[in-house]
């Protein structure tokens, strides 16, 4: 099941406007990942939407050998404008597909191993994230690590307030709770933002 803001046409559109890219700096995203990087990276987005964050990483190494961006989401209308952009844009970097639920996870088989799996405000949109944490470590490298961007739970923002309201984000602590209990490390953490926190996490290996 997905949470409900989540469906809200207001609130995708918000996720690709202007106004969210004044809350959430670009830059978040473009540090994530050099401009000159060396070896295969694999990188994938769960629960894309419009694909605003794997278009913005797809366009910054659109030269980058061996960078590529797998991009899924379930909601088949989001998935066709992000088809379009990405055609528009000529980037052969970037795969967008469906998946048909993002609390049963079962990705394809020809999708290769993960070396950075990122949730863009989507974690918070499935109303199992611990599932979805549990599931994914099936799909990353053995050096593979997560990235997770969300709101704070006590963002001001009023458009914030207004298309997501508190009780449906989810806290940085709990957060960092369920990545231990699911196996992974947090290896990085950033709650200094004023709209969002971050956090970077590994699969923990004993």
């Amino acid at each position: 099941m997905i949470v409900k803001p989540h469906e809200n046409p207001d609130y995708q559109t918000f996720l690709t406007s202007q106004t969210r890219s004044s809350l959430v700096p670009d830059s978040l995203y473009l540090n994530l990942f050099p401009e000159h990087i060396f070896g295969a990276q694999n990188i994938m987005e769960f629960g894309c939407g419009r694909g605003y964050v794997s278009l913005l990483l797809a366009v910054q190494h659109r030269h980058t050998a061996d960078f590529h961006i797998y991009a899924c989401d379930y909601q088949e209308d989001l998935l066709d404008d992000f088809w379009k952009k990405k055609v528009s844009l000529g980037l052969n970097n970037v795969t967008p597909f469906f998946n048909p639920d993002r609390s049963l996870i079962a990705f394809p088989k020809w999708l290769p191993a993960i070396d950075h799996l990122i949730f863009s405000f989507s974690l918070s949109a499935v109303e199992d994230p611990y599932t979805v944490l549990t599931s994914v470590k099936k799909i990353l490298s053995e050096s593979g690590e997560v990235h997770i961007i969300d709101w704070q739970h006590n963002a001001k923002d009023k458009t914030i307030e207004k298309l997501f309201a508190p009780e449906h984000r989810l806290t940085h602590m709990i957060l960092s709770q369920w990545l231990e209990l699911t196996g992974y490390k947090v290896v990085e953490s950033k709650t200094d933002y004023e709209n969002v926190f971050y956090i970077r996490a590994e699969v923990f290996l004993a």
